[in-house]
């Protein structure tokens, strides 16, 4: 989320990670950039509650 505003720095942050060992997280293609990323898919039935004061 953060490649939009930032690509550069998104992409030095991509470059790292690609190097960890373990990395989790099926949906991520790790052979890809970050720019080429898909966008996080929103659940409608995830139970929030939204309390505003």
């Amino acid at each position: 989320m953060l490649a939009p505003m930032a690509p550069h720095f998104a992409t030095e942050l991509w470059s790292k990670f690609q190097s960890c060992p373990n990395r989790l997280g099926t949906p991520i293609m790790w052979d890809k950039s970050v720019l080429e990323q898909t966008w996080p898919e929103l659940d409608d039935d995830y139970p929030l509650d939204i309390i505003v004061k």
